[in-house]
């Protein structure tokens, strides 16, 4: 299955999609974009800029 989130920045996306992934055990922490310790958004793009332009589990 596939599933895909799209929304307009700082909707929550990035936490709405590691929640699920953590809970499942695909990863092991939570991590947040403002943080820029995300699991999902490892770019130096995302990172500097604390969105999630790629992701793939």
């Amino acid at each position: 299955m596939n599933i895909g989130i799209v929304a307009r920045a700082d909707a929550g996306e990035t936490g709405l999609t590691e929640r699920p992934l953590f809970h499942c055990g695909v990863i092991d922490r939570l991590g947040g974009a403002d943080g820029g310790d995300t699991r999902t958004g490892t770019g130096a793009i995302e990172r500097a800029r604390g969105i999630t332009v790629r992701t793939a589990p």
